[in-house]
Order: structure tokens, then C-alpha cells, then sequence
């Protein structure tokens, strides 16, 4: 009987939470939490263009609330 695979989200969209290369803060900490819940919705939920859209939407307001994040850091710095 051969194993089955199971399919697997996109590993490509998964890797665009990847935040190792950012410094130490605020950044880094806001990233690794939405690394987190994308994690864990890709171990828990089936594969399905749903959440795909899901995670993409995820990593969208990541990449707004980053933005936001470093607009204030900057500031506050300057």
C-alpha cells in the first residue's frame, strides 16, 4: 500500500512570513506573531483556495500594520 500524501499549502506564500532577517523590536515581534497564526491555519485547515485567500489577506495586513510600525518607530527615533 503506498503512504499518501497530503497536500500542503502554498510553501511559497508560506515563506513571505519568514521574519529572520529583521532586526530585534517591534517588527520582528509583530511578524513572528502573524508567522505564528498562519502556522498554525496551515496545519489545521484543508487545503482549499479559501484559505489560501485567508493567509494571502494575512500577509497583507502584516505588510500594512509593518509598515505602520516602522512609520511610528521612525518618528518617534527622529
Amino acid at each position: 500500500m503506498h503512504d499518501q500524501i497530503r497536500p500542503s499549502h502554498d510553501e511559497t506564500l508560506l515563506r513571505r512570513f519568514d521574519y529572520h532577517h529583521l532586526s530585534e523590536g517591534p517588527e520582528r515581534d509583530l511578524a513572528a506573531s502573524y508567522a505564528m497564526v498562519a502556522d498554525l491555519m496551515a496545519e489545521t485547515l484543508p487545503v482549499s483556495p479559501h484559505v489560501t485567500r485567508c493567509l494571502s489577506a494575512l500577509l497583507d495586513a502584516r505588510r500594512e500594520l509593518g509598515a505602520t510600525t516602522t512609520g511610528l518607530v521612525a518618528r518617534r527615533d527622529g
